[in-house]
C-alpha cells in the first residue's frame, strides 16, 4: 500500500510541477498535508484485537481432590479475548476470558503516559506483586501457574489506581492501591515492587524461559510487598493484625540455552504463616524445544484453602514444549506430581495446545 501511495504520489508531482500555476500550490500543499494526516492516523494504533484458546488434556489414575477417579478428559483452561491500542499519551485495554463457558471480566483500564517512564493506570487490572502472576497466561513454560502465583497471591484482578515507570531503562518500579476484599469501603489493597534487569537485557518479566532470550548472561532480581488494609474481608468479619501482609522475591537468569528462575514469599497469618519458594529450570535445544524441571515448597503444615481443603506440601513437575511459532503456538507435555500430608499423592499427566492470535 505504502509503494502505491508513494508511486502515485510522484506522478501527481511530476504533472502538477509542470502544469500547475503559481496560484494552484498551496491547494498542493492541503492536499499533502491532508494525505500525511491520513497516514498517521492508520499508523497511529487503533483498536487491535488479540488472545489466544488454551485446550489441554490430563489423565490421573490418582483419586482426585474431590473423590473422582481415573481422570481422563479435554477442557480449555483460557479462552482470552482482548481489545487494546494506544497513542503516544494514552493506551487502553478490556479482557475478557470464556473458558467457564460464559464471558468473565479481566482486565478493564486506560492508562495516561504522562513521559515515556511514568504512566498512571486507572481501572481493573492484576496486582504488580511477582512475574509469575504478571505474565499472560500463554507465555508460561508449564500449563499451570506457579502454587504462589495461584493460590497464594492470586492473579485475579481489581479495580484501583497505579503509578508504575522506570528508571535509567534497566529499573522499574510499581505502587498500586486497588479496592482490597472489603471493596469500596474505606480500606485499600496497597502493592509495591521494584524490578532490576541486573545483567543484560533482563530475563523472566514477560516471558517464562530461555526460548527467545537475548544473547550473553541475562539477570532481573525482583522485590515486593503486598498488604490488604481492610477491615473486614469479603464476609465482614474483621482482619486481624498482618493477616494480609506479604514479602516476595524472585530472581530470573538465562545464559544462552539456559534458564534458572526462583521465587519466594513470606505470607501474613491468612495462608498458614508460610514461606513458599519455587525453583524453576529449563534447557532450549534444536532451537524450538525446551525441557523444564520445577519444585515448589510449601508448609511444613497442611495448609487449608479456606478451611476446607488441604492444599499440596509440594509439587515436582516436569515438561517439554515444542515451540511451533514461539510462544504463540505451542504444545505443552508436563507431568506434576503432589504431595500431601493428610493424604496420598496425585500425579497428572497433561498435553496442551495453546493458539495465541
Amino acid at each position: 500500500m505504502n509503494k502505491f501511495v508513494c508511486t502515485a504520489l510522484a506522478a501527481t508531482l511530476a504533472s502538477t510541477t509542470g502544469l500547475a500555476a503559481e496560484t494552484d500550490w498551496p491547494e498542493l500543499d492541503r492536499e499533502l498535508e491532508a494525505l500525511n494526516s491520513t497516514l498517521s492516523t492508520q499508523g497511529s494504533g487503533g483498536p487491535q484485537l488479540s488472545g489466544w484458546v488454551i485446550t489441554v488434556l490430563d489423565f490421573s489414575s490418582d483419586v482426585q481432590p474431590n473423590t473422582v477417579d481415573d481422570l481422563f478428559g479435554v477442557d480449555f483452561r483460557s479462552i482470552r479475548l482482548t481489545v487494546s491500542g494506544e497513542t503516544a499519551d494514552y493506551g487502553y485495554k478490556v479482557s475478557t476470558d470464556l473458558a467457564g463457558g460464559t464471558a468473565v471480566l479481566l482486565d478493564a483500564y486506560g492508562t495516561l503516559n504522562f513521559t515515556e517512564n511514568f504512566s498512571l493506570r486507572m481501572g481493573n487490572y492484576k496486582r504488580p506483586f511477582l512475574a509469575s502472576e504478571m505474565r499472560a497466561r500463554n507465555r508460561e513454560l508449564l500449563i499451570d501457574r506457579t502454587f504462589i502465583a495461584s493460590q497464594i497471591v492470586g492473579t485475579g484482578r481489581d479495580a484501583g489506581l497505579m503509578l508504575f515507570g522506570n528508571f535509567a531503562e534497566t529499573i522499574g518500579w510499581w505502587i498500586s492501591a486497588q479496592n482490597g476484599v472489603d471493596g469500596t469501603s474505606d480500606g485499600m489493597d496497597i502493592t509495591a515492587r521494584i524490578a532490576w534487569d541486573a545483567l543484560g537485557e533482563g530475563a523472566g518479566q514477560s516471558v517464562d524461559g530461555a526460548y527467545n532470550a537475548g544473547d550473553g548472561t541475562n539477570m532481573t532480581v525482583a522485590v515486593a510487598y503486598a498488604e490488604d488494609m481492610s477491615d473486614n474481608d469479603a464476609t465482614g468479619t474483621p482482619i486481624m493484625g498482618d493477616e494480609r501482609e506479604r514479602f516476595g522475591g524472585e530472581v530470573y537468569v538465562t545464559s544462552g540455552p539456559f534458564y534458572i528462575g526462583g521465587e519466594i514469599v513470606s505470607n501474613g497469618t491468612d495462608v498458614g504463616d508460610n514461606t513458599p519458594f519455587t525453583i524453576t529450570g529449563s534447557y532450549l535445544f534444536n532451537e524450538d524445544w525446551e525441557v523444564i524441571g520445577r519444585y515448589e515448597g510449601h508448609d511444613d503444615q497442611p495448609v487449608m484453602l479456606g478451611g476446607m481443603m488441604d492444599l499440596a506440601d509440594n509439587t515436582i513437575a516436569v515438561g517439554v514444549n515444542k515451540y511451533v511459532s514461539g510462544h504463540d503456538v505451542k504444545w505443552q507435555f508436563q507431568y506434576a506430581n503432589q504431595s500431601f500430608q493428610t493424604a496420598d499423592d496425585i500425579g497428572i499427566f497433561s498435553l496442551g495446545l495453546v493458539l495465541s492470535f
